[in-house]
């Protein structure tokens, strides 16, 4: 998870450098960080398998109202392992 954050980050800083525009902060920004990110790293073999997984769960962050809470986040983390890695550590 926290390579796939690495890399939409990274994402962002390419979007900057091929558009100019600082980030907004928009759920399309996001995404298209995401992809740039992707694109960015596929080539070096670095996306992790589950990467649009992780990049969906941090979505959710953009699609409360507000800020997500700490009781938001953890319970949307407890919710996200359960699905994809069920009675695993």
């Amino acid at each position: 998870m926290v390579t796939s954050s690495l890399i939409h980050e990274f994402g962002h800083c390419k979007l900057y450098e091929d558009t100019g525009k600082p980030d907004d902060h928009k759920v399309e920004t996001e995404e298209a960080a995401n992809r740039m990110g992707r694109k960015s790293m596929l080539e070096l073999g670095l996306i992790p398998d589950r990467y649009d997984e992780h990049r969906a769960f941090f979505r959710q962050s953009y699609e409360v109202d507000g800020n997500w809470t700490e009781t938001q986040c953890r319970a949307a983390l407890a919710e996200w392992e359960e699905r994809f890695y069920g009675d695993a550590p």
